[in-house]
């Protein structure tokens, strides 16, 4: 064998274990309900026999320019992964250090009230009841995230919604907290879009502006920005169950989200994020 084809041979066969380990390392990674993906010079990589070949019959591509690429939740800044991980370990700090800051997703009950197929109960009057662990007063059931919710089904009862993000997010915020993560997302899109969509909200919005912190006013601003943000995701990208990991379902879905502004309402988007392209993460938003 020409010298020439065998040096040819061997960069296919080291392009092909670099890209197979970054694939092995993704799936741990996706396991553990984190999101990772392989690039070849800063391109995502489709981990198909294709993919392997396009990179591999590259005449210019080099081990090097393989690499992985995971995203790290805003605000985290100085994460490094200690030198004497196994790579085992390596995927493992990687997946946790992206659950910081998730926040919890509707579960089965709650979608049913926001669908309309269910009438959200009264509060809770008998004190015997006021042990349960949620605000409804007929929680029999067991909370459960088996339903598929896909995306184009599902515009929620916002009013119920706000109820939801009230009661099982915002509630156990302290005022300190509430204010942090208010002027955190005032700074995204998405509040954006609420303002320009909900006049009242955007009324609020300016009192706040021009007056001193009101921690009131400010939970009420969370709750309502919230709220408006998880329905638009609901839309857009459903929500997955429990017996599917975030990469799952968005192979599972990414083909069938609905086009931008099909929520209604006055949904318009500076810049709309919910396309095929967008990486399912549940507890983003």
């Amino acid at each position: 064998m020409p010298i020439v084809d065998f040096l040819s041979r061997g960069k296919k066969i080291l392009l092909k274990l670099k890209l197979l380990k970054t694939f092995k390392s993704n799936k741990r990674v996706r396991d553990l309900n984190g999101t990772q993906d392989t690039q070849f010079k800063g391109e995502n990589v489709e981990e198909t026999e294709q993919g392997i070949k396009e990179i591999t019959e590259n005449r210019d591509a080099k081990p090097s320019d393989i690499t992985k690429k995971a995203s790290l939740p805003k605000g985290v800044d100085n994460f490094k992964l200690a030198e004497s991980n196994t790579d085992e370990e390596d995927d493992i700090a990687v997946a946790l250090v992206q659950q910081q800051g998730r926040m919890l997703e509707p579960d089965d009950q709650w979608m049913a009230f926001f669908k309309g197929e269910r009438r959200l109960p009264p509060p809770k009057t008998n004190p015997k009841l006021l042990a349960l662990r949620d605000d409804s007063s007929v929680l029999a059931l067991p909370e459960t995230m088996s339903d598929r919710i896909y995306p184009n089904r599902v515009k929620t009862n916002i009013s119920f919604m706000k109820t939801w993000v009230n009661d099982k997010i915002v509630s156990e915020m302290s005022d300190d907290e509430v204010m942090e993560k208010y002027y955190e997302r005032r700074e995204t899109l998405g509040f954006s879009q609420m303002m320009s969509v909900d006049k009242n909200f955007a009324d609020m919005v300016s009192v706040m502006r021009n007056r001193k912190r009101n921690p009131s006013t400010t939970r009420k601003l969370l709750v309502d920005s919230l709220a408006y943000m998880i329905s638009r995701k609901i839309w857009y990208v459903g929500r997955k169950p429990a017996d599917m990991n975030d990469h799952q379902w968005n192979e599972h879905t990414k083909y069938s989200r609905p086009s931008e502004g099909s929520y209604g309402g006055g949904d318009v988007w500076t810049d709309f994020k919910y396309d095929v392209n967008y990486k399912y993460q549940s507890g983003v938003y």
